[in-house]
């Protein structure tokens, strides 16, 4: 992006910086132009959103409980959405890959890279365990 498609006030533009723990530090995101937001529909982020870091500091994840505006992701982070709540809930999914399994990964490619990187041929190849039953996932905050 060009400085001038940075503004003072629009849309929000998260990288993995904005990312805290596991949340997003809205207050420290940028702020692009409509017409940047416009262009890129399939990552303007809803809630129930999982973004990760997927390039230098990998593993970076948020759960997107509430916007406070319009926000999309820079080309550093990965969009994870679930195309249905149905058999499995966003949130389980979010504590899941805060786990072994997933910081596993993260490690094998962290490791013996001059930059790392996660790609989201990688996210295809995990398998996440979870209670059939999404009401039982929902009761589950942690593993």
């Amino acid at each position: 992006m060009k400085s001038n498609e940075y503004v003072d006030d629009g849309p929000f533009l998260i990288a993995g910086t904005h990312i805290n723990g596991d949340k997003i530090q809205w207050d420290e995101c940028q702020h692009i132009t409509e017409f940047r937001y416009e262009e890129s529909p399939e990552i303007m982020l809803k809630v129930r959103d999982l973004i990760i870091s997927k390039d230098g500091t990998i593993g970076r994840i948020a759960y997107v409980d509430q916007l406070p505006g319009p926000a999309t992701i820079n080309s550093t982070m990965m969009l994870v959405r679930l195309k249905s709540q149905d058999s499995l809930c966003s949130q389980y999914l979010f504590y899941f890959l805060q786990g072994e399994v997933f910081q596993k990964l993260v490690a094998e490619r962290m490791s013996g890279s001059g930059v790392p990187h996660l790609f989201q041929a990688d996210m295809k190849q995990l398998i996440v365990r979870a209670p059939q039953d999404v009401r039982k996932q929902k009761k589950s905050p942690r593993f």
